[in-house]
């Protein structure tokens, strides 16, 4: 059984995302995201996702398209990665090429874990929905 991993935010859960949860699918038989919470949102972009995390992981569910969610607790995810890397064999990271440099890569790497950046969905992004939103305030 090949295992796709992948972590985000996933504020909004637009267009881009289910791009990204399409592609992770069609890589695998088994889709598990790593989620970031809410601090750990502000520690990596400089602010909090508008939709708080419980939110953020029933969208992820609605989609169909992941098997299973990790959260991270105010954390580096490679805790979460090393779960995964320890109990399944053949698993493969994926994510967009929009952040190549990304926390908990190097435990990906020490596992020697492949690694797969997929295409940025042009035109779309939380950051931009967000801008939008408050310009029309």
């Amino acid at each position: 059984m090949r295992v796709v991993l992948s972590a985000a935010i996933m504020d909004f859960c637009h267009n881009g995302h289910i791009n990204l949860l399409k592609e992770l699918r069609a890589n695998g038989d088994k889709v598990i995201m790593v989620l970031h919470d809410d601090a750990s949102c502000y520690r990596i972009k400089g602010k909090i996702p508008i939709q708080n995390i419980k939110q953020r992981k029933k969208n992820l569910k609605i989609t169909g398209l992941v098997d299973k969610i990790y959260v991270t607790k105010n954390e580096d995810p490679s805790d979460k990665f090393e779960k995964v890397l320890r109990r399944y064999e053949d698993v493969i990271f994926i994510r967009g090429n929009d952040n190549e440099d990304f926390p908990g890569k190097w435990m990906l790497k020490s596992y020697g874990t492949p690694i797969k950046f997929i295409p940025y969905t042009k035109g779309v992004s939380s950051s931009a929905i967000r801008k939008k939103l408050y310009r029309k305030k």
